[in-house]
């Protein structure tokens, strides 16, 4: 199979993201017309899709006896191996900081480590997305697959 049939096979294959709660009225579209939680997701999605990054937008994925949906489940188009993004946009709630450990714990217990298979962007009130850092992250995890 060419790279390009993998990659459209990958993209196209259907899957039931994260429901958006039923009095959640943020209206935040990318460019692909893919409504997502937050501006800052709107720009890492236009930014995987200006790189050329093959991206599923909250696809489940089965960690053990759980299931999560990452914010960004990316495909390495070299190995065809699938890498994760998460967005952590509220670093100044103490009680969402530490849904995100645990997070992050999940991925780790289940062999999907930071800086190697996973992707973290952080970001408060006072320290917006580096969207210069997040290239540089998405750059040194995908650089095999960007060729």
């Amino acid at each position: 199979m060419s790279a390009e049939d993998y990659i459209w096979k990958w993209v196209t294959k259907e899957y039931i993201a994260k429901n958006f709660k039923e009095d959640d009225y943020s209206a935040y579209y990318t460019e692909k017309g893919e409504r997502v939680r937050s501006k800052s997701e709107v720009i890492i999605a236009n930014l995987l899709n200006s790189m050329q990054i093959p991206y599923k937008y909250e696809c489940p994925l089965q960690l053990g006896q759980v299931t999560i949906y990452p914010d960004f489940t990316l495909l390495d188009v070299r190995t065809k191996k699938e890498k994760y993004l998460e967005h952590f946009g509220m670093m100044g709630d103490s009680e969402y900081v530490a849904d995100m450990m645990n997070r992050i714990n999940i991925y780790e217990q289940n062999g999907i480590y930071l800086g190697t298979d996973l992707i973290c962007t952080f970001e408060s009130v006072k320290r917006p997305l580096n969207i210069g850092t997040l290239k540089k992250k998405i750059n040194a995890i995908m650089k095999n697959s960007l060729s």
